[in-house]
């Protein structure tokens, strides 16, 4: 009879094969319970346990458009950044901790050409209030990600109440996180109902896009996520600008755009709030709410009464 390596004869070889298999039978429905994902969760808490809760945090992404689609419409309320979520350079990033997500992300990768090669958070959700104790770890491991794919810079917003009083310590805090504010702009409410009444020329003109060499005031997301729909272009003695205008009622939401070469230019800008202010007070609107750098605000001062609403800080972290 033929021998095996192991000394066994065929015989006893096959003795022993039905042997196992008899006692996996036996244990089978051990076998399937190991397998379960009841019981592997069960398991990765009491070894949590054990460990003094040193689970690692994990961050999982989505890049593909269907998937992104599905988190959209069954995990969490994005509908507001639909736009933005579903754009091919956009990842939505869920972040887990202890095997929950304790905190879900967006975020989308730019190149500009004045502003480099940045990625921008448009938002991160913690679950609940406790999470966000965590930031500065997610935060972490979100650059991590980025990192790979060489990008230069981590780029966000933050805001606060012009009463609130926290811009300060906020901002101190932030510093020590290693970023630099880019710059700050603010969101103000203006009451143009009586500049219809202004001795100026009013040249404006519907068009479709904004040129190339015309940069927004008060950036406050990347530019191609700009609202660029209902566009106005405005005509000066020596230049031009552009507007973009959404109305509600008789307040209307304005996107100004002025010459790069001009962003200096104190004489220009004003031209350009005067015109604007007259043309939609022309158009009964009364209200204007926009974005503004404080520089620009004390440039208006004496021009109109400025209400602000909030501080915008842009900021950067060097990758």
């Amino acid at each position: 009879m033929e021998k095996f390596k192991d000394n066994l004869t065929e015989e006893e070889f096959k003795i022993e094969a039905v042997e196992f298999y008899n006692k996996y039978k036996k244990y089978e429905e051990i076998f399937k319970l190991i397998q379960s994902k009841g019981f592997i969760d069960t398991l990765s808490k009491l070894y949590n346990l054990i460990n003094k809760n040193t689970n690692k945090i994990l961050v999982k992404t989505y890049k593909n458009i269907e998937d992104k689609k599905r988190i959209i419409m069954e995990k969490y309320p994005m509908n507001q950044y639909k736009f933005i979520a579903l754009n091919e350079k956009s990842e939505i990033i869920e972040i887990y901790d202890c095997n929950k997500v304790a905190a879900y992300a967006l975020i989308s990768y730019e190149s500009e050409i004045d502003f480099g090669q940045y990625a921008f958070l448009h938002f991160i959700n913690f679950i609940n209030g406790e999470n966000s104790k965590n930031y500065k770890k997610f935060e972490k491991l979100i650059i991590e990600k980025i990192k790979n794919k060489s990008i230069l810079y981590f780029d966000r917003t933050i805001s606060f109440q012009s009463d609130d009083n926290k811009d300060e310590r906020a901002l101190e805090e932030i510093k020590n996180m290693g970023y630099m504010c880019v710059w700050k702009n603010c969101t103000v409410e203006l009451n143009i109902e009586n500049f219809d009444k202004l001795q100026l020329e009013v040249n404006m003109k519907k068009v479709k896009n904004i040129d190339m060499d015309y940069t927004a005031i008060g950036k406050i997301i990347p530019s191609r996520f700009e609202n660029r729909s209902n566009i106005y272009e405005g005509i000066l003695q020596k230049e031009k600008f552009f507007i973009n205008i959404v109305n509600k009622q008789d307040k209307a939401f304005v996107n100004f755009y002025i010459y790069n070469g001009k962003i200096d230019d104190k004489d220009y800008i004003i031209e350009v709030y005067k015109i604007t202010f007259k043309f939609l007070s022309e158009h009964n609107i009364n209200k204007l709410v926009t974005f503004m750098s404080p520089e620009n605000i004390i440039l208006l001062n004496n021009t109109i009464n400025i209400n602000i609403l909030q501080n915008i800080y842009w900021l950067r972290k060097q990758l």
